[in-house]
């Protein structure tokens, strides 16, 4: 029997969500949901990298950085949720949300959170 993937969000700015709540709320919920039907998936075994070719909404960044974006929502500013999901113990950490103006940054500061996670967790 396989283990269940679940989500953390210990390492995700809290005040950074509800201000990107309070400003976009129905992207926040599509990428919110667009999250469960990855969790769906990764419960059901299937593997990142075939998700992430398969999922129009899934894509990885690189060193282990993904981002769910936004879907189904008209007229919609572009969202991204970032995540990593750590395929050791099969945990989703939320790390960020942000726009396409601001994916750069979001980007960059993500990646550096990863290392934190990885080093917090011993692996490298």
């Amino acid at each position: 029997m396989h283990k269940e993937w679940r989500v953390s969000n210990e390492f995700a700015t809290k005040s950074r969500f509800k201000k990107f709540a309070d400003k976009y709320p129905r992207e926040l919920n599509s990428c919110a949901a667009n999250l469960d039907k990855l969790i769906g998936h990764l419960n059901s075994s299937l593997r990142l990298s075939v998700l992430a070719q398969n999922l129009p909404f899934f894509r990885t960044e690189g060193d282990g950085l993904f981002r769910i974006g936004q879907s189904g929502v008209k007229a919609a500013k572009e969202s991204r949720l970032y995540i990593y999901p750590d395929e050791n113990t099969q945990v989703i950490f939320i790390i960020d949300i942000g726009i396409k103006e601001t994916q750069r940054t979001d980007i960059a500061s993500a990646k550096k959170i990863i290392k934190q996670i990885r080093r917090d967790t011993n692996q490298s």
